[in-house]
């Protein structure tokens, strides 16, 4: 039985080792640095390189608040999006921890009532943590050219992004072999996995139909020995019955011949009694004849 709960346990985690969930392209998006970014919040089972090859873009490219190899559920990971963008007219901004209208209205400088306005699923003024919600630009912000809407800090970082993206060209192409190598040994990962999945679960079906085998034939001997048992009290039980009925009949025997010896003796007394009775008569009408003839002599 241990062994089957080891078994089971060594199951579930290869089960786990392929057990992803499938990534679906969010539609919402965040001006970065001028750039447009897909915003997406990680979901159980997903990894950086699935996520990546569903938006169709380099893993190195995406935005993201942890290591790659330590990205967590609920993290919200920006990937960067091919479509060119007309110059924006709001912020996104994923509400957190302590995050009121007021709070935000605050921070960007704005109205409550623009951010309502632009977000018309808000209910009651509340937020909730996760939730990625739209802030207008200021009005100084959005009067500005796109050119001029970016701080010249933002608009250095750019030029010195696109600068490092041309100067290596070749080690993203590394990268991107890196990537498929990774793949690669993920799904061969997966497919030993399984195949070890497969082998347990063989292991498990076939020691479980051994065990039904043998509690089969324990149970079909179990019924044997009381079938055995059964028959053998029935065997005695028909042989005492049969020892008093012979045992009866020889007793009856003994009684009808003790009976009719005993009404033969009485037949014999009798007689015996019956004779004598008559030979005294005779003796009597013997004597009184006699004196009848003494009499008349």
């Amino acid at each position: 039985m241990k062994k089957t709960v080891a078994l089971f346990a060594v199951l579930l985690a290869c089960t786990c080792v392929w057990a992803q969930t499938p990534v679906i392209v969010s539609k919402q998006t965040k001006m970065i640095n001028g750039k447009n970014y897909f915003i997406h919040i990680v979901e159980k089972g997903q990894t950086i390189f699935s996520i990546s090859r569903a938006y169709g873009v380099n893993y190195h490219d995406a935005i993201y608040k942890n290591d790659i190899d330590k990205i967590a559920i609920g993290d919200t990971i920006f990937l960067p999006s091919n479509e060119k963008t007309a110059p924006a007219k709001f912020h996104y901004h994923v509400v957190k921890q302590g995050n009121t209208l007021y709070s935000l209205a605050k921070e960007y400088q704005v109205e409550i009532d623009d951010i309502l306005k632009l977000n018309p699923k808000i209910e009651n003024n509340k937020i909730k943590v996760g939730e990625v919600i739209k802030i207008p630009m200021k009005k100084s912000e959005s009067k500005k050219p796109l050119q001029q809407q970016q701080p010249t800090q933002a608009n250095n970082a750019k030029q010195q992004q696109q600068s490092q993206n041309n100067n290596t060209s070749s080690e993203y192409k590394k990268n991107d072999k890196e990537q498929e190598k990774l793949e690669k040994q993920q799904r061969e990962a997966e497919a030993k996995a399984k195949k070890e999945q497969d082998r347990i679960l063989k292991e498990v079906r076939e020691r479980e139909a051994k065990e039904q085998k043998e509690l089969e034939k324990r149970q079909k001997e179990e019924r044997a020995n009381e079938e055995k048992k059964l028959k053998e009290l029935e065997k005695q039980q028909q042989e005492a019955e049969a020892k008093a009925k012979k045992e009866q009949e020889r007793q009856k025997k003994e009684a009808e011949a003790r009976e009719a010896k005993e009404r033969k003796e009485l037949e014999k007394k009798q007689k015996e009694a019956k004779e004598a009775e008559l030979r005294a008569q005779k003796e009597r009408e013997k004597q009184q004849k006699e004196i009848e003839k003494q009499q008349r002599e």
